[in-house]
């Protein structure tokens, strides 16, 4: 695996320490001909400035690696053919009473859901031990985090609700709508602002004022 990032210079011997201390493991510079920087056993930054991993690296160990230097300010780049994220939730955590309600949640707030997500699958697939939500395209790679807890967040308030009216959402604002959605879910604070920018990012609107035009990135 290659993750193509281009450095040059001391950018280069700053991811090669980055990696270092993320996986706890000395930075090796190897000089000519390479002159690549060799991390442990698994990681190598290329004398072109990219990080390369080995395929007998630990995959919780590359997903650590990789979420810390997102974190850090790397811009690590995705593979386009497996950016699909299908979110699961064990079925024992979602009765059918809360699967009814989760449906009408996504009938009411359907349109927006699908402009936040960029999808138009909204399906909700029940299958022996899990519910799955085929929802999302991740584009960052704390896309993920984000979506995750939005869906657990989202079965928990379900679960916890009587009933859910038929009230399609009709909002001129999906920014602001989304935003206080997220809020009504438990979604507040500090804690939630990198999950509420990625849940905001794809909608129009200000997420700041109710009849406020154009975009705002400032209130998430």
């Amino acid at each position: 695996m290659i993750i193509e990032l281009h450095l040059t210079g001391n950018e280069r011997k700053g991811l090669a320490k980055a990696v270092s201390e993320i996986i706890g493991a000395p930075s090796e510079y190897q000089y000519m001909p390479t002159c690549a920087y060799k991390i442990g056993r698994d990681y190598t930054i290329t004398k072109e400035g990219n990080l390369e991993i080995s395929d007998s690296a630990d995959s919780k160990e590359v997903e650590n690696l990789i979420d810390e230097l997102v974190s850090r300010g790397y811009d690590v780049p995705l593979d386009e053919e497996e950016n699909g994220l299908t979110v699961e939730m064990p079925l024992e955590l979602v009765d059918d009473a809360t699967i009814d309600r989760l449906r009408k949640i996504v009938e009411n707030k359907g349109e927006l859901f699908k402009a936040a997500f960029k999808t138009d699958n909204l399906e909700i697939i029940v299958e022996d031990d899990k519910v799955c939500f085929p929802w999302f395209t991740v584009e960052q790679y704390d896309d993920t985090t984000a979506y995750c807890t939005f869906i657990s967040m989202l079965c928990e308030f379900a679960k916890n609700q009587k009933r859910i009216n038929n009230k399609p959402d009709t909002s001129d604002n999906p920014k602001y709508t989304m935003r206080c959605y997220l809020l009504r879910l438990g979604m507040i604070g500090a804690e939630y602002k990198s999950a509420r920018k990625v849940l905001l990012r794809n909608l129009s609107g200000s997420s700041a004022f109710r009849k406020a035009g154009g975009n705002d990135e400032n209130s998430q």
